[in-house]
């Protein structure tokens, strides 16, 4: 079983994705079916579900495995 990432600061890489799809952060939201102020949450570090992690990044064509790796450029 997968834990939950508790690590905090910026997920610049998810920043990127959602701006590469050409997504704000309440685009992304309405997608998925969360509030704006949840997408900035986990953009910032907050810890995630690998449930809500598969359906974040559905949209931004990245693996969702991507949140429980180390950060990387």
């Amino acid at each position: 079983m997968m834990k939950r990432s508790t690590r905090t600061g910026t997920r610049q890489w998810l920043i990127d994705s959602r701006k590469r799809a050409g997504l704000t952060q309440e685009k992304l939201g309405a997608l998925i079916g969360v509030k704006q102020d949840r997408i900035s949450l986990y953009e910032h570090g907050k810890g995630i579900s690998p449930a809500m992690a598969k359906r974040i990044t559905a949209p931004l064509d990245v693996p969702w495995t991507r949140f429980f790796e180390e950060d990387k450029p």
